[in-house]
């Protein structure tokens, strides 16, 4: 692939680099297959292969980038935005749901603590679940940290599609249009089956929900309160 791991015949999509088999090379690394091999200006020798631009023929100092460096580099870029965009998806949707969250209850900071928290560990249980799943039989593709930050910009991004849906006084249509959104971006950026993104998001809510009542309760506990 692109980025010079190794993926397994069944995966067509590169989870390091997200390079997919079925649509054939990315446009620039396209661009550069088909571009005119580099030769040496004063007498045409073949450049490929060589370190520096000097041809060994005539000795001539040619203004060429060797066209494998060039992959090489296009490569790297290709491989940096696998890890750029879901960083982007976590910074962004992490500052629109702040700005949201911080909207809606007036700038409350202990408002602000929660949401911030409550994420975290949002990000820690659907961690866990995916880990799971992976280990039972998805099977683990890339980088754990990789998998972490992908899944909390996922996260990310639909808890701002939830919270806004939300306003709407029809709690039913935020929870399925983000569930919705919530599935197809796993199956998007996690390289998961339709199927197995749902099941991910089934189980992530599950047990979202009982760590949920499991820290209420604990909390009122704490409080003196009998729920």
């Amino acid at each position: 692939m692109n980025c010079s791991h190794t993926v397994a015949a069944s995966k067509p999509v590169c989870a390091y680099c997200g390079w997919d088999e079925r649509k054939g090379l990315p446009k620039r690394l396209k661009q550069m297959e088909e571009a005119p091999k580099p030769v040496c200006s004063k007498c045409g020798y073949d450049l490929r292969g060589l370190e520096t631009p000097v041809c060994p023929e005539c000795g001539t100092r040619n203004r060429l980038t060797s066209r494998g460096t060039a992959l090489e580099i296009a490569s790297q870029e290709i491989a940096r935005w696998a890890y750029l965009r879901p960083a982007l998806m976590l910074v962004c949707g992490m500052l629109v749901l702040l700005l949201f969250e911080g909207w809606q209850g007036q700038w409350d900071p202990w408002l602000l603590v929660f949401t911030v928290v409550s994420f975290m560990i949002n990000t820690g249980v659907l961690t866990g679940v995916y880990v799971l799943c992976a280990l039972g039989w998805i099977g683990l593709d890339m980088p754990t940290h990789l998998a972490v930050l992908r899944l909390a910009g996922v996260l990310a991004v639909t808890s701002v599609i939830y919270a806004v849906i939300a306003l709407a006084p029809v709690p039913v249509l935020a929870v399925g249009l983000s569930g919705f959104a919530f599935v197809w971006m796993l199956h998007q950026e996690m390289d998961l089956e339709l199927q197995d993104a749902v099941i991910v998001a089934i189980l992530a809510a599950g047990a979202g929900g009982v760590v949920w009542v499991m820290g209420t309760l604990k909390l009122a506990g704490l409080m003196g309160l009998s729920l």
